[in-house]
């Protein structure tokens, strides 16, 4: 093997590591992305099925309805605020 035959290969060699590690790296932030993008899901369904369970309880009282309608009402601005801040942009 001569000299620039083995440079080569340990450049490529270099490379592969390089390839290697950054990987890993973006497999551990695709699976830290994974794990935050469940949690929030979860939480959305929890708090859907709260709202739906609530309004089925209120079905009957109008009073009662209203004041869900206005709670709502009062907490959409910072949701709406929080969803926009933690989406990501489309490419």
């Amino acid at each position: 093997m001569t000299y620039e035959e083995y440079y080569r290969l340990l450049w490529r060699l270099d490379y592969l590591i390089y390839l290697g590690v950054n990987m890993v790296s973006d497999f551990e932030d695709l699976k830290v992305q994974v794990s935050k993008n469940t949690s929030i899901e979860q939480s959305a369904v929890v708090l859907i099925q709260g709202i739906a369970q609530r309004l089925k309880d209120a079905a009957g009282d109008p009073v009662a309805v209203r004041a869900l309608a206005d709670q709502l009402r009062s907490s959409a601005g910072p949701l709406a605020d929080a969803v926009a801040a933690n989406t990501v942009p489309a490419v």
